[in-house]
């Protein structure tokens, strides 16, 4: 994964709530060094119980993270 500024696009949500109510926001993105394909997410509050991690939610998100083929990615992944 690659980004050409500041890695953004990811949030934390629990599927209890609307959009945008009692999100947990990710303030910083990080490439792991050792494996590059990993990300390193700093983010304020705690995890959810059931929360969800989103990449590139919503109708029109501003996302920046790509592969070296300048493809872009989707995720939703429930947090364990």
């Amino acid at each position: 994964m690659i980004a050409t500024t500041r890695p953004t696009g990811f949030q934390l949500r629990s599927p209890k709530k609307k959009n945008g109510e009692g999100e947990n926001w990710v303030f910083k993105v990080e490439f792991d060094p050792a494996r590059p394909n990993v990300a390193i997410l700093r983010y304020t509050g705690g995890v959810p119980r059931d929360g969800l991690l989103f990449f590139a939610a919503g109708p029109g998100p501003y996302v920046n993270i790509t592969d070296e083929m300048t493809c872009a990615f989707w995720l939703s992944e429930r947090l364990r």
